[in-house]
């Protein structure tokens, strides 16, 4: 018999259910990148808890920010009485000390740090900035505060130069606060476990709603103080010989009183990449489309559900990276036609690039292994994706975006696949030409389209599309 994964949900039923029965848990964790079924069972869940609605529910639910929210925040606000009422609901969706790296986002706590600067809260706006620089409490005059201060600033002009002039204006305005002392309490994390460990008040119960299932080992040390549900494994299931999507389109169809012919729901599985959110959101076009009539059909779906005439960012980084030099040029072709800009465009192309050299050089020192084009990518997630060795992340760039190891697992499996296609020194290559395009976009008049264009034929143009490399 096959040994279930932890987390495994036979219905989406089965956690409220439990609750309503009087099981109640003091810790949730809720994971899956399916979000329409992650997002139903987070409402399923609270419904359960707090039934009673009104006021009364607003005063017991908080939501945390879980970019910037810290664990002793968290416990704080745990160990807080609720006036009134028997139980307060904690809500936090992917908490930065629950990632695979406990890697934070420093723009999101910049821009934290303004707002409480602003408020009044200087305090607050030091400790943040502490954290957005990844440094513990210190002079803000040390040689290292200036080094991750610089850092910063490169990595925020990058993402979000709006937030330069509250970063150069920070370090000025909080000089004169005394230094905080640090804990010294070791991780957020180990501060977590050991406060669930020790018990959680029974007045507070804490959701943790994490996009993707958190690393294997966290995943370990979490099943012992707290309830486990992955919804993805909602979706791998069958009854008699239909499978959980085909089920969800029937049930979603027939409930607005309306029949779809087999073509047209595969078309819209085709279209939607059975994204169940995606679903939803297109069948609602598609009974407002139809109106009075009961049937929908391949020719509604192809009126309603967006078609192939346009393109996104990511058709073209698969063709690039794939070596498909037709596509790659259709593809560029239609999104200068829609309007994207040329700007944009290098910079997508410039990261899968910058992935792609990251995913080749760990291969070659051997602390990755060789994806082949031909695996699939649940075989990746299940067996590859974060079975690296830990120290291996930390030899990558400290920013999330720009290391290969911190993507989410699509992303990490697209670079690892596509780095068959490319030798180091073409990708190496690859990042110096794209350079020289940034260069020229910014500074000539030359037609953005042919700087584009003639920069995928250089980089494209010395293999065939098909041809992969081994070395």
């Amino acid at each position: 018999m096959r040994r279930e994964s932890p987390g495994t949900l036979r219905n989406i039923q089965e956690i409220p259910r439990a609750i309503r029965r009087g099981e109640v848990s003091p810790l949730y964790v809720l994971f899956g990148q399916e979000r329409y079924l992650l997002n139903r069972l987070v409402e399923l869940v609270i419904e359960a808890l707090l039934p009673e609605s009104g006021p009364w529910r607003e005063m017991c639910l908080e939501h945390l920010d879980g970019e910037t929210a810290t664990v002793p925040e968290l416990i704080a606000a745990a160990e807080t009485v609720p006036m009134g009422a028997p139980r307060r609901v904690l809500v936090l969706r992917d908490p930065a000390f629950l990632s695979s790296t406990g890697a934070v986002n420093p723009v999101a706590l910049l821009r934290r740090a303004g707002e409480a600067l602003e408020a009044g809260d200087p305090s607050r706006a030091l400790e943040l900035l502490y954290r957005a620089l990844d440094v513990t409490p210190m002079p803000l005059t040390d040689p290292e505060f200036r080094s991750r201060l610089h850092s910063l600033r490169e990595q925020i002009a990058e993402e979000d130069p709006d937030l330069l002039a509250t970063l150069d204006a920070l370090p000025g305005q909080l000089a004169d606060l005394p230094v905080p002392e640090s804990s010294g309490n070791g991780s957020d994390l180990e501060t977590l476990l050991r406060w669930v460990q020790e018990g959680i008040p029974p007045t507070s119960v804490i959701l943790f709603v994490l996009s993707e299932a958190p690393p294997a080992k966290l995943l370990s040390r979490l099943q012992s103080v707290a309830t486990l549900a992955n919804v993805d494994t909602l979706k791998e299931q069958r009854v008699r010989g239909q499978d959980a999507v085909d089920r969800f389109l029937d049930d979603q169809i027939q409930r607005a009183g309306k029949r779809i012919a087999p073509e047209a729901a595969r078309l819209l599985r085709h279209r939607t990449a059975d994204d169940l959110q995606a679903l939803v959101d297109e069948i609602e076009k598609l009974i407002a489309y139809v109106e009075d009539r009961e049937q929908i059909t391949v020719a509604d779906v192809l009126s309603v559900v967006s078609d192939e005439s346009t393109v996104s960012l990511f058709d073209l980084t698969d063709a690039f990276g794939q070596r498909k030099a037709p596509e790659a040029l259709r593809a560029l072709h239609r999104l200068i036609q829609q309007g994207e800009p040329a700007l944009k465009i290098l910079a997508m192309l410039t990261r899968h690039v910058r992935l792609m050299l990251q995913a080749k050089l760990l291969q070659q020192e051997g602390t990755l292994p060789r994806v082949s084009p031909r695996l699939s990518y649940s075989a990746f997630r299940e067996g590859i994706y974060r079975q690296w060795p830990e120290e291996a992340v930390s030899q990558l760039p400290q920013a999330a975006t720009l290391n290969l190891l911190k993507q989410k697992p699509y992303a990490c499996y697209v670079a690892l696949r596509d780095a068959n296609y490319y030798t180091t020194e073409e990708l190496q290559s690859a990042l110096q030409a794209m350079a020289e395009v940034d260069f020229l976009l910014k500074s000539s008049r030359i037609s953005e389209h042919a700087l584009l264009s003639d920069l995928l034929l250089r980089c494209l143009g010395s293999l065939a599309p098909a041809q992969t490399i081994g070395r």
